[in-house]
């Protein structure tokens, strides 16, 4: 994991989950950044996404 992405880890551990929005204003990004940031840690199966539109937001993973 790069340090954004280190960064968000820590904030979900905390919090449980996060979005779009809290991303951009956690790590001082553009939306698009945002959601290329957000969409890689799903690729990785670190997160998991809930929802496909406006409301959707993003946990971690569960081991299985």
């Amino acid at each position: 994991m790069n340090s954004q992405e280190e960064i968000i880890y820590n904030f979900l551990i905390q919090k449980n989950k996060i979005d779009v929005k809290n991303t951009e204003k956690l790590l001082n990004i553009k939306s698009a950044r945002a959601r290329e940031i957000l969409s890689n840690l799903v690729k990785k199966s670190i997160l998991e996404k809930i929802g496909k539109t406006k409301g959707s937001y993003y946990i971690l993973r569960k081991e299985k």
